[in-house]
């Protein structure tokens, strides 16, 4: 009878094994599934990371050139300013055309 229980015995740890390899080869395959899922959930966050970095970069270069056109307006408002107050004084004799 001893001989029939160290056969059961090697059978059921034999199966108990086989059910462990199964078992932990699937969990490693939900572990691997789950890896996948990250990186793909960080792929999109980074794409939506240089999605947002380039929206920046373009209002940047909108806010820099809208700076430019504003100094540009300026400076000619200044100037047309500064030569219709030259001509108004030429106008009013206060300064000879040579000075303007």
């Amino acid at each position: 009878k001893a001989p029939m229980d160290i056969a059961t015995s090697v059978g059921d740890l034999s199966r108990a094994m086989e059910e462990g390899f199964y078992l932990m080869a699937s969990e490693l395959e939900d572990v691997e599934l789950s890896r996948t899922k990250v990186r793909n959930e960080i792929s999109s966050a980074m794409q939506q990371l240089m999605d947002v970095e380039a929206e920046i970069g373009r209002v940047q270069n909108e806010r820099d050139d809208a700076f430019m056109r504003a100094q540009a307006y300026a400076s000619v408002t200044w100037s047309m300013k500064e030569r219709e107050e030259t001509l108004l004084c030429i106008k009013d004799g206060l300064l000879d055309d040579s000075e303007g």
